[in-house]
């Protein structure tokens, strides 16, 4: 299985969309993220921890996660906006959420540990994002996963992060994960989605 998902990264004024891309195979199950070693470490354990925090089943497959990219400089500053789409990106793939395609799919948010998921409201932000990748890969068929601010006369499919995880049910307990409260998402009980 292979699958794709654009995310943007908006530090010091500039907007930078990435392409992220994953597989799995039959081979040695686990995780691995090709990016530079020390964002790659930190990337993966979150992933798995907050995949067994939610004690999520998450099928016996390998799956490779990476960015196509060779500057290592794009890295420097704001690079944990990232954390939201290979989350959603691993999770679709391990059918944890259901999507019927990322590969149009636009996102950007942090992960906290104890599952609070800050997301980028502004609506600049979304239309430089949307521009860029609107104009390199796609037409209407465009789908952005996220919360945006009332600024943002954005035209396309969205899905909201409440939508997105509110079908989320955990293998022990089987209640919903991704409840709502006042627009804010809970990964996990008493944890909650920071809208800035």
């Amino acid at each position: 299985m292979t699958s794709t998902i654009y995310g943007f990264v908006d530090y010091s004024s500039k907007v930078k969309v990435f392409d992220i891309f994953g597989y799995s195979t039959n081979g040695i199950p686990g995780i691995e993220l090709v990016l530079p070693p020390r964002i790659g470490k930190q990337f993966q354990q979150k992933l798995i921890f907050l995949t067994r925090k939610n004690n999520l089943q998450i099928p016996m497959r390998r799956y490779v996660l990476g960015i196509d990219t060779d500057y290592e400089a794009d890295f420097n500053s704001g690079i944990k906006q990232l954390e939201l789409p290979f989350l959603v990106l691993f999770w679709s793939m391990a059918n944890i959420i259901k999507l019927t395609k990322t590969e149009n799919c636009l996102t950007s948010g942090e992960l906290s540990l104890n599952g609070k998921i800050k997301v980028n409201q502004s609506g600049k932000s979304w239309l430089t994002a949307v521009d860029r990748v609107y104009e390199e890969y796609f037409g209407n068929d465009l789908t952005l996963i996220g919360e945006w601010g009332d600024d943002a006369e954005l035209p396309y499919a969205k899905i909201s992060l409440q939508e997105l995880f509110s079908g989320l049910k955990s293998k022990e307990s089987g209640p919903a994960l991704g409840k709502v409260a006042r627009n804010q998402v809970y990964l996990a009980d008493n944890d909650l989605t920071e809208q800035h």
